[in-house]
């Protein structure tokens, strides 16, 4: 099931895009740049992946796969919390 949110980011591209690496890790990949990518990740309970892309201060972030266990408000809330 796809998940699909938009978070209002109100610093630079370069700072969000790291923002984005940080919150990824070690255990997963970000491939993109400062308007579009795609990333995944790793966690105990499974694998995520997904793709973003940015308009000015909004960051538009499309789930693609996620674990069954995890759901697509606590990935919201997840991104929320790293990018602030």
């Amino acid at each position: 099931m796809a998940c699909q949110f938009t978070i209002f980011y109100n610093g630079s591209k370069p700072d969000l895009i790291e923002k984005i690496r940080n919150t990824i890790g070690d255990k997963g990949e970000l491939i993109g740049d400062e308007i579009e990518g795609h990333f995944e990740g790793h966690t105990l309970v499974g694998k995520f992946t997904g793709s973003y892309h940015i308009e000015l201060h909004d960051i538009e972030i499309t789930i693609t796969d996620k674990p069954f266990l995890i759901s697509c408000s606590k990935i919201q809330e997840e991104f929320e919390k790293a990018l602030q």
